[in-house]
């Protein structure tokens, strides 16, 4: 038998930063089962972060809600203007009978093509106009004058 060769102390494994310390698996697949959905092990801060790009609670709903009231003034002012041009147009009695749609304010051709389909489905909203004398409101030619004394003349 032959008796072992001595190493040398600059071959030994440890310290030989060519040789690997950690055994390489040569199965590919873990034998340690893992878990579907991974459950986190720790909760999430409830502290601000200290970089400071957190702001107070009640600073974020004060603009949250200012955020709010300027969404309902626009929606209410673009709901007028619907009306004013649902008016303008005069295809409809009532401007109130044509529901508000964004798209409307932006393209006259649909406005248009929205009148006349509420027109067409509901010819009773269509706006009227009336011509002629009927008997009321003002008059182009000037009453005669009232004259009582011509009138009790005639009586007698």
């Amino acid at each position: 038998m032959t008796a072992p060769t001595p190493k040398k102390p600059d071959e030994d494994p440890a310290t030989d930063p060519a040789t690997p310390t950690d055994p390489v698996p040569t199965d590919p697949t873990p034998t340690d089962p893992v878990p579907a959905d991974p459950v986190p092990t720790d909760p999430a801060p409830t502290d601000p972060a200290p970089d400071g790009d957190t702001f107070p609670r009640s600073y974020v709903e004060e603009l949250r809600g200012e955020s709010a009231g300027y969404r309902t003034q626009l929606r209410t002012v673009q709901e007028q203007l619907h009306r004013v041009l649902v008016e303008k147009n005069g295809g409809l009695a009532d401007a109130s009978d044509l529901p508000f749609d964004p798209a409307h304010l932006d393209d006259p051709e649909a406005l248009q093509a929205a009148i006349a389909a509420v027109v067409e489905a509901k010819p009773h909203l269509k706006a009227r106009k009336f011509a002629g004398d009927v008997g009321q409101g003002g008059r182009t030619s000037a009453p005669a004058e009232v004259n009582l004394l011509g009138m009790l003349q005639g009586r007698v």
